[in-house]
């Protein structure tokens, strides 16, 4: 299991990057910089299970997302009123308040 930097998170999830793992995950999530293999996560995927869209970077910079359509549940992003809204490094409660330095 990997060291997660985020005590928020620490407290709810369990996270790894182990595929053994996959059909048992509440939650698998994706970087959309990454090879996804769309047909095998469906054929896995559970009733419940939620996909992640993650993207660090600006949707300009990445190529092809019209083929993902229908396919995430959630968005993790850098803009605030994403459903998991982040900075680099950084993960907050959607109902918490944000303090800007």
């Amino acid at each position: 299991m990997a060291q997660l930097a985020c005590p928020y998170l620490a407290n709810y999830c369990n996270i790894t990057n182990d595929q053994n793992l996959f059909s048992q995950a509440d939650a698998v999530v994706y970087h959309m910089r990454d090879k996804i293999n769309i047909k095998q996560a469906k054929k896995y995927r559970h009733a419940g299970q939620r996909f992640v869209f993650v993207l660090w970077e600006s949707p300009v910079h990445t190529p092809k997302l019209k083929s993902y359509r229908d396919f995430f549940n959630w968005t993790m992003t850098y803009l605030l009123d994403h459903d998991i809204p982040h900075d680099y490094g950084r993960f907050y409660r959607k109902d918490s308040k944000l303090d800007f330095l």
